[in-house]
């Protein structure tokens, strides 16, 4: 299927919600972490996963995020992890499209792109994510199948910018299992999302 600019647009739109979602679930799932003997964590992940662009199902599941959760995921802080995620996403359009479309249109993935940073909904904060556009552009050419994304831009934001969460602790350590899993997920939930709206 073709993809006009409205497509485009929707793209653009559905990869800031999805990271935006994405960052308020990882608030949620440390929320969780402080009870992780007790925490389903099953049951967040299945909430998160059922509408990657609406966290209102893990707002449902009753987490009430507790003092060093809201000073850690303050709305500034939160904000910025929404735009890395979406940056670690954005990068990755030229899979993203191939996969869920069938297109290798390199103009495509580079106008999606193109907009998901210039109206930072997508930014590299501190050029955590090392992951080049350009370099998964000429990739998605002469692969059939995508290389697995590279989540330890995650490590390297959380020790420069969170270093509250970069201390050993049980709960930080298991949060950080569970963030790399989510956002595993999640991009493979956006794929999925995309192939379905404009595949075939």
């Amino acid at each position: 299927m073709a993809i006009d600019s409205a497509a485009a647009e929707n793209i653009v739109e559905t990869v800031g919600k999805a990271g935006a979602c994405a960052a308020e679930v990882l608030k949620y799932i440390y929320a969780a972490c402080g009870e992780f003997y007790t925490i389903k964590i099953r049951d967040i992940f299945s909430a998160a996963l059922t509408d990657i662009t609406d966290p209102s199902r893990v707002r449902a599941l009753g987490i009430i995020p507790d003092r060093m959760t809201q000073s850690i995921f303050a709305d500034d802080n939160l904000a910025e992890l929404a735009g890395l995620i979406s940056y670690a996403l954005a990068v990755r359009i030229p899979f993203i499209v191939k996969q869920a479309t069938g297109s290798e249109d390199a103009k495509l993935s580079r106008g999606i792109y193109d907009k998901a940073v210039a109206s930072r909904t997508a930014v590299n904060v501190g050029s955590a994510v090392t992951e080049d556009f350009r370099d998964n552009l000429r990739l998605a050419k002469s692969v059939k199948y995508p290389p697995a994304p590279d989540n330890k831009w995650f490590s390297r934001y959380i020790y420069n910018y969170r270093t509250e969460l970069a201390h050993i602790s049980n709960r930080n350590l298991y949060f950080s299992g569970c963030a790399d899993a989510l956002i595993t997920l999640y991009y493979d939930s956006l794929v999925r999302l995309l192939t379905d709206r404009y595949g075939g």
